[in-house]
């Protein structure tokens, strides 16, 4: 373990992983094989975005996303009116303004999650009203 992880360890007694991390992750367990293998070969972006929408979605969070939009160059955004991971707090506007911390593993998972299917992107996260919450994905032409 290096010196900065064995600081973080003293601190909150657990390292942290990076991303970096959750993509060997994905490989080693061949979830990707697992995900895709009663799949058809994707034809296009498109494709691979539903595929996240319906399949991983549901098998991460135990639902579909509710609403997948894309301006057909390369921006998609996924709507999530009831995400998991934000119902569990409350519903006031206190809490909206800590809800992007709540977003940030999701961000990593999609990300890695795209990478591994052969899509580079970046993945950002909004919340407006809670415990909705959309992501903006932007694929990065290679």
């Amino acid at each position: 373990m290096s010196t900065p992880q064995k600081a973080e360890k003293r601190k909150t007694g657990a390292v942290c992983p990076s991303w970096r991390t959750w993509d060997s992750v994905w490989d080693r367990d061949s979830l990707k094989g697992r995900f895709t293998k009663d799949t058809a070969r994707f034809k296009d972006e498109l494709d691979v975005m539903k595929f996240i929408c319906k399949d991983f979605w549901t098998c991460v969070f135990k639902k579909q996303i509710d609403n997948l939009r894309t301006n057909h160059q390369g921006i998609y955004v996924l709507q999530d009116n009831k995400f998991r991971l934000l119902t569990q707090l409350s519903a006031g506007k206190q809490y909206l303004e800590n809800a992007p911390k709540y977003l940030a593993f999701p961000c990593g998972l999609v990300r890695g999650a795209l990478s591994n299917l052969g899509v580079k992107s970046i993945v950002t996260a909004e919340v407006s009203v809670m415990p909705a919450c959309k992501f903006q994905v932007m694929i990065q032409k290679m």
